[in-house]
């Protein structure tokens, strides 16, 4: 959970008396630090708001970072327009009336000779001054808000503080609290219905509707071990009736074992995805015959038009706004009802952006966690936030031309620092070796990168605003191009060195922030090598966490030497958890399309 936290004052003061500044940013620090150490709660720190350009960015802050509750420290007299963009952001507001001392020590404030000292003194100790102005700012307002009178170190206005957070925390549990929903009511039973829109609403429950088919599916999959480990299990917690036999033990240690998988398969952060085609349907679809004409777009025939080849599908009619609603009903649909967390939209960049930016506000309205990932990678997709993720088409395509050797590592690196100006740094990447594009009609990673294979499958966990894709089958090493149109089952298969490579890779993900995609995750900074046009050396890294990655791009065995200035030190490597130190010079041989991924 997090709460907000800032403290307002006056620019204009700072530099008429020294040292007030610093004094002030003290008394914040100082209560930034009670709170955090208070249940283990993030503090959002937004700063000294001085200026309402400040406070601007403070709200923006809060609002990304989804403040359960904003703390609103009065370190000395404030202008009230500092407030306003605080107002109406549907988060509590408690305003922190807290001196310094339970009274301000007037012997020495009246034996201050100097009067710009003491009017800074009075300044440190002005906390109260321009509290009636802010209450009767929220007033107006209509914005709700409390007050915490006292001082910096008096227990009684920390308790209510904790309290605030206390309550905060109670919030946020209810918020993000997933109640299970399995099966369906018994017909006519109306005394245990549930109005799951009416709670979700006034508690922020959120309800995961669970198929019984899934629970059925999971059930099938549970092992003998499994049951039998259950059934032991029953033993040591529950006095068993002797009539109750081994085979109905068995039964219900098999739904046991299968509803743990399902809460567990719930529970691991996963989110789905549907798949989502906005530009057109299948030319049997209801909507031809059910909506107006007006729908689609019509060929000299009057029949509904057919977008490029595609000869099995009819394309919509943008220019029609009801297609607009309809679109986004139905996936508003999608969010409420089956609880989808996302969408990846097809073939995108064919839907006027106008429509992605309008809907995706909408939705986020509904599901403020909302993922949208766009097929497609033009810049103006992220331009209003309609899309927080799209594919690294280009990249792939450098990739497997680096593995084939119609182009070197540079062009890989002269794209990595473009797409960093083309897009904005929210903007994550959607980086594969494969896809069911991909492998359908160009072959599976075996085919197109050969050698390269491995190496270029880390690349896609390292690059920066990354976010890798493993494709079906990629994690057995499944060397087969799917049948596109045709049922194509991938054949039963147990974990190998393939499966273990991409725990690895993504345990590497999971553990280090600095490979986070998007804006969260480290720039990528260069260490300068002998051989850039073959090696590439990086380094990835936030506050406490540090990656780097020296990688031959190249099938020739080369001869590295490189200075790694600040990077020297201590790592380990991330493929075999072995420490490795990286020295000060490395001078080392380096087989073709080798790699060291180290972290600290």
């Amino acid at each position: 959970m997090k709460i907000g936290l800032i403290a307002v004052g006056l620019n204009t003061y700072w530099h008429q008396f020294g040292g007030l500044r610093e004094r002030l940013d003290g008394y914040r620090n100082a209560i930034k630090e009670k709170m955090e150490a208070y249940g283990g709660q993030i503090v959002a720190d937004a700063g000294m708001v001085d200026d309402v350009d400040k406070a601007h960015a403070a709200a923006a802050l809060f609002r990304r970072d989804e403040a359960e509750v904003l703390f609103i420290f009065i370190s000395t007299y404030a202008l009230s327009s500092t407030l306003i963009p605080f107002l109406g952001e549907g988060i509590p507001v408690v305003l922190l009336n807290l001196q310094p001392a339970p009274a301000i020590d007037y012997a020495r404030l009246n034996g201050m000779s100097d009067r710009g000292e003491m009017t800074g003194e009075w300044l440190a100790n002005c906390q109260a001054c321009s509290l009636p102005e802010f209450c009767s700012v929220f007033n107006r307002a209509g914005t709700k808000y409390d007050v915490v009178t006292g001082y910096l170190d008096d227990a009684q206005a920390w308790a209510e503080i904790y309290g605030w957070i206390d309550a905060a925390k109670v919030a946020c549990g209810m918020r993000r609290n997933r109640m299970g929903l399995l099966g369906n009511y018994y017909g006519g039973m109306v005394d245990v219905y549930s109005d799951l829109r009416l709670q979700s609403t006034v508690f922020g429950t959120h309800a995961e509707i669970l198929e019984m088919c899934e629970l059925h599916e999971l059930r099938r999959s549970v092992t003998q071990r499994e049951a039998d480990a259950r059934v032991a299990a029953f033993g040591e917690a529950f006095v068993i009736d002797e009539g109750c036999t081994r085979e109905e033990l068995e039964r219900a240690a098999r739904t046991s074992v299968a509803l743990d998988k399902l809460a567990e398969a719930h529970r691991l952060g996963m989110k789905v995805l549907l798949d989502w085609v906005a530009n057109h349907t299948a030319r049997d679809a209801r909507w031809v015959t059910e909506k107006p004409a007006s729908w689609y777009e019509r060929d000299a025939s009057g029949e509904p038009a057919v977008p490029w080849d595609w000869s099995d599908t009819a394309k919509l009619n943008y220019a029609d706004r009801d297609v607009w609603r309809a679109q986004a009903d139905a996936m508003e649909f999608w969010l409420t009802q089956h609880d989808v967390d996302g969408f990846r939209c097809d073939m995108a960049m064919l839907v006027p952006i106008e429509f992605w930016n309008e809907t995706s506000l909408r939705l986020r309205r509904v599901k403020p966690d909302l993922f949208m990932l766009a097929e497609a990678e033009e810049r103006n997709l992220f331009e209003e936030g309609a899309f927080d993720a799209c594919y690294a088409w280009r990249m792939h395509h450098l990739m497997n031309d680096v593995a084939r050797q119609r182009t070197r590592v540079t062009a890989l690196r002269d794209y990595i620092y473009a797409d960093r100006d083309d897009y904005p740094d929210s903007a994550m990447r959607l980086a594969f070796t494969s896809n069911h594009d991909e492998n359908s009609w160009n072959g599976s990673e075996f085919s197109r990168l050969g050698d390269a294979r491995e190496i270029m499958a880390v690349f896609t966990f390292v690059v920066p605003r990354g976010l890798p894709l493993i494709y079906t089958g990629q994690e057995i090493g499944y060397d087969h191009s799917f049948a596109f149109f045709d049922r194509d089952p991938i054949p039963r298969y147990e974990a190998n060195a393939f499966t273990g490579f991409y725990r690895r890779l993504t345990a590497l993900r999971h553990d280090n922030p600095a490979l986070a995609a998007g804006e969260r995750g480290g720039a990528m900074t260069e260490i300068r090598n002998n051989a850039e046009d073959c090696l590439m050396t990086l380094v990835r890294e936030t506050a406490d966490n540090r990656v780097v990655a020296v990688m031959n791009l190249s099938p020739y065995a080369i001869h590295a030497d490189y200075y790694t200035g600040i990077y020297a030190g201590m790592y380990t490597d991330a493929m075999t958890g072995e420490p490795y130190e990286l020295r000060g010079r490395v001078e080392e041989d380096m087989a073709p399309w080798s790699y060291r991924i180290l972290c600290n």
